[in-house]
């Protein structure tokens, strides 16, 4: 069924411009030529299908013998590597491919910004938003990718939800959506959180959600009081009960991200303002600064997370679980914040929730609680 002409049609339309649509031609040489030739009467002619290397792919063919000059014949992006685009005089002419999803990604990033050239418009390259991923995204290096998605406003800006469906013969991935997400050729995936060049589709229908940031909670206590172990318990805990956990530790004396000689520390030495090691192992962004970085900035690493665990940052306004150790006072100044629970030994502190290291679960059954309230406790 021929559906290409009908969205484009459209497409052009809404931007303020005439369209015209020309009779389908079938796959032999005469009816593609006098397809070219009629179309060929309007200032930008746009085809859709024959551009493969099939037997029966012959618009390119007819496209030279109208006298069309063909400047480029594919571009490296996925969909839509299938593409023409020629001149004749002062027509433009654009071939686009044939299936529906790849057609309308070819004709949003090459045609859409030529016609509001042509139109006028002030802008006549609509650049890419910045937004963050909702989801994980996998895919095959070696091209730009162009995915499908749904973005809308939420509390913490614009978010992204890749559709899980991105056939490009079919028509529910490009009409159930509102952005399209730039994903580089050399990416070869990409964890929810985040951030993506977006190009919006319809900017002015963005549809609003009640996104949250994730929660915060600290744990202090003591040198040696158990801090790193109460997290390495409670992140297993957690996941059980479907929470989702981010951790920061902060290490109040590092001074280098990097032993002196390796490539990163080298790169950062040079003024790289940021380095990232990827591997096997996973993906490490590392940003030097000169003095102590705030909360804020190790936070802005976490991804769309439910909770993070914070081990320091002791005077950070954030609720905490203080972890009591052998002394019956804390090392250094006490913490800031209120102290939402406490674990230890005895477990025998008054007017607050008390844990005994035994009680790892129902300290995670409190803690989900919290979470799940709806209500901010940070």
């Amino acid at each position: 069924r021929e559906s290409n002409g009908y969205v484009l049609a459209a497409y052009v339309q809404a931007l303020g411009a005439h369209a015209t649509m020309l009779a389908n031609a079938r796959d032999i040489a005469h009816e593609l030529d006098e397809a070219v030739r009629g179309g060929l009467q309007a200032d930008v002619l746009i085809t859709s299908g024959g551009l493969s290397v099939g037997e029966r792919d012959l618009v390119r063919p007819a496209l030279r013998r109208a006298g069309v000059v063909i400047e480029f014949e594919s571009v490296a992006m996925k969909p839509g590597a299938r593409v023409a685009f020629g001149r004749i005089g002062r027509r433009l002419v654009f071939g686009l491919p044939g299936t529906p999803s790849a057609c309308r990604v070819a004709f949003e990033i090459l045609v859409v910004p030529a016609l509001r050239t042509l139109l006028g418009y002030r802008e006549a390259i609509r650049p890419p938003v910045s937004a963050y991923l909702t989801a994980p995204v996998d895919i095959r290096p070696g091209r730009r990718r162009y995915l499908w998605g749904l973005a809308a406003l939420s509390s913490d800006g614009l978010a992204v939800t890749p559709h899980l469906v991105q056939s490009t013969a079919t028509l529910r991935a490009a009409s159930d959506a509102n952005a399209l997400i730039l994903i580089e050729a050399h990416v070869t995936a990409l964890a929810a959180g985040s951030r993506v060049p977006v190009h919006l589709l319809d900017a002015e229908a963005l549809p609003v959600t009640q996104a949250r940031r994730p929660e915060v909670i600290g744990v202090v206590g003591e040198r040696d009081a158990g801090k790193t172990t109460l997290i390495e318990r409670l992140v297993p805990a957690l996941a059980q009960r479907g929470v989702t956990v981010a951790v920061i530790k902060h290490h109040f004396h590092q001074r280098e991200l990097d032993e002196e000689g390796t490539d990163t520390a080298r790169a950062a030495a040079a003024g790289a303002v940021r380095t990232v090691l990827a591997g096997p192992g996973g993906v490490t962004s590392r940003a030097p600064s000169v003095n102590d970085p705030p909360l804020e900035d190790a936070l802005a690493q976490t991804g769309a997370v439910d909770l993070v665990l914070v081990e320091g940052y002791s005077r950070a306004p954030i609720p905490k679980i203080l972890v009591r150790g052998r002394s019956p006072e804390l090392e250094k100044t006490p913490p800031s914040g209120p102290i939402i629970a406490v674990v230890s030994d005895a477990a025998e502190e008054r007017n607050q929730a008390a844990f005994r290291w035994d009680q790892i679960d129902r300290l995670a059954d409190f803690i989900v609680t919290l979470v799940r309230q709806g209500a901010r406790i940070v």
